[in-house]
């Protein structure tokens, strides 16, 4: 699963002591993690009604990795791609196709797999694409103002926290119209070890500019 990237910052978070209580910093106006993402439930549940609905796309890459990877949803389509692997699933009406061949641009050969399980595969890119996984910091949150990230409405956020020699920070950008996540950079230390990660959206497609990739029966 690729939401991996983000796991050692995450995991260092947990170690410095960022869940229990702590001097906090920061600026600007104070903010809370359900701002970001209010109930996660429905949060996951809005973005993947906008795939079966409208559609979207999204380009993610990692800030240690020069190649991203790609999650899209459009209608009865899902697909996941990245330099490693090509994956396309379509939904039918008491099944799953998916497809297991790729090459020259065009998806083949489908198998039949279970009717839930486009839901199973895409439940952790919904929740990293809603900052599910903010809300399990402790620190404090700040509204940094209204942006333009690759030409849409959004929502800057910084988060911070100290405790004694411990400390993290991190920039988190949501999308206004879906509540996506096109953003989330941090680091954190623990005095002597340093973490960085996360991931910016390079690409962010919607509606009619969403294509479901080239695939045949």
């Amino acid at each position: 699963m690729k939401k991996l990237f983000i796991l050692p910052v995450l995991s260092l978070l947990a170690l410095t002591g960022c869940n229990v209580g702590g001097d906090e910093g920061g600026g600007g106006t104070s903010a809370t993690p359900e701002d970001l993402v209010g109930d996660e439930e429905t949060a996951k549940a809005k973005i993947i009604e906008l795939g079966k609905t409208s559609g979207f796309e999204i380009t993610y890459v990692a800030t240690d990795a020069e190649d991203g990877f790609t999650v899209g949803r459009k209608q009865e389509y899902c697909w996941i791609e990245s330099v490693e692997s090509k994956i396309l699933m379509k939904q039918n009406a008491a099944s799953v196709s998916y497809y297991q061949d790729y090459a020259d641009g065009v998806y083949s050969n489908p198998i039949t797999m279970q009717e839930d399980y486009i839901e199973m595969s895409f439940d952790g890119y919904a929740a990293q694409l809603c900052c599910a996984y903010t809300t399990s910091l402790g620190g404090s949150y700040y509204k940094v103002g209204e942006i333009s990230y690759l030409g849409r409405s959004a929502i800057e956020y910084r988060y911070e926290y100290r405790y004694i020699n411990a400390s993290a920070s991190a920039k988190i950008v949501i999308d206004k119209e879906t509540n996506i996540t096109l953003c989330w950079v941090a680091s954190a230390s623990d005095g002597t070890t340093i973490e960085t990660g996360g991931y910016e959206v390079t690409q962010f497609k919607v509606g009619d500019a969403v294509t479901v990739p080239a695939h045949t029966e």
